[in-house]
């Protein structure tokens, strides 16, 4: 289930879309066309206008490769999150839950350094129109998630579901879940042509591999000695793999071209694969079971919150 649930968690700058239609969800007048109501969610109503543009920034720009259906899917989508959304801003009304002025400008202040000061002023002036609108979807966005935090966050702890016993339960009845692949730790030198590379492989050694990457490759592993940590297959270049993959402890390999350059792998050291260790896991476990709980609990809520409100659309003009 797609819900604010999910939206809770990630960056405002993901969601502040839906915020803005709120805006137009309080004394509605129907004597214009833009302002007619197309929702109604209990007392509060969204007009056609603050509809329309709010969809406009939801839907992708270029929707040539999009099928109809897929189309229809991102509008129904939407729409869902809209409702789900007002409700839980009823809620908060309801529970006297609101966003101080310094928990607004320090979530701006984060979008900000985020986004980039050219990339923040061109979305709040092309989307937003200002930063009053901006900030007033903000300060929506933190109520919002406060109030999901306060009523599912208390839920879930009085359900006591996620702990070390449950984990473990889990664990024993998931054990395919729980194997750990195969993982190699190398260090990795890259030079801009065949020539140098071959000189720089020459003189090398495991001990003085290190400091040559930082002396010499064009990488920014450099600066880490040309450290790329431990990794599994399918995690790096196939070219790579296949190298590194075929080295000893302390090997190290010859020069291997890529579209990238020229490159000289050391191999540090080697971690078999198999079972993982419960205690390896553990928190990993009562981590997803806290978000599996979570999940259930919001889909109840949303589902009760519905129930008790009156939703009303005009098909016609969505």
């Amino acid at each position: 289930m797609k819900t604010i649930l999910n939206r809770a968690s990630r960056s405002y700058i993901t969601v502040a879309v839906f915020l803005l239609i709120c805006a137009g969800c309080q004394g509605v007048k129907e004597d214009k066309e833009g302002e007619k109501p197309v929702i109604k969610i209990g007392e509060q109503a969204v007009a056609k206008k603050a509809y329309d543009s709010a969809l406009k920034r939801y839907m992708p720009e270029d929707t040539a490769g999009i099928s109809p259906a897929e189309l229809k899917a991102l509008k129904n989508d939407f729409l869902s999150q809209l409702i789900e959304e007002e409700l839980i801003l009823g809620e908060a009304r309801r529970l006297n839950i609101d966003a101080a002025a310094d928990e607004v400008s320090a979530e701006s202040d984060r979008i900000k350094a985020a986004s980039g000061d050219d990339a923040f002023k061109d979305a709040v002036t092309g989307k937003y129109g200002g930063m009053e609108s901006w900030n007033e979807d903000i300060r929506r966005k933190i109520i919002v998630r406060k109030t999901v935090s306060r009523v599912i966050g208390a839920r879930v702890a009085a359900r006591g579901t996620a702990d070390e016993k449950a984990a473990l339960e889990y664990y024993k009845g998931h054990p395919g879940e729980y194997i750990a692949a195969e993982q190699v730790r190398a260090r990795m030198i890259v030079i801009g042509n065949i020539e140098d590379a071959r000189k720089v492989r020459k003189g090398l050694t495991p001990s003085t591999f290190a400091q040559t990457a930082k002396e010499v490759s064009i990488s920014p592993e450099r600066e880490s000695g040309g450290d790329l940590g431990f990794f599994g297959r399918g995690d790096m270049p196939e070219e790579f793999e296949t190298v590194v993959f075929s080295l000893r402890p302390g090997e190290i390999s010859d020069v291997v071209k890529t579209e990238y350059g020229y490159h000289i792998f050391l191999l540090e050291a080697r971690k078999k694969g198999g079972k993982l260790k419960f205690d390896d896991v553990k928190e990993r476990i009562m981590e997803r079971l806290r978000e599996e709980q979570f999940e259930k609990e919001m889909a109840s809520w949303v589902d009760a919150l519905k129930k008790g409100v009156k939703i009303e659309m005009q098909e016609g003009l969505l």
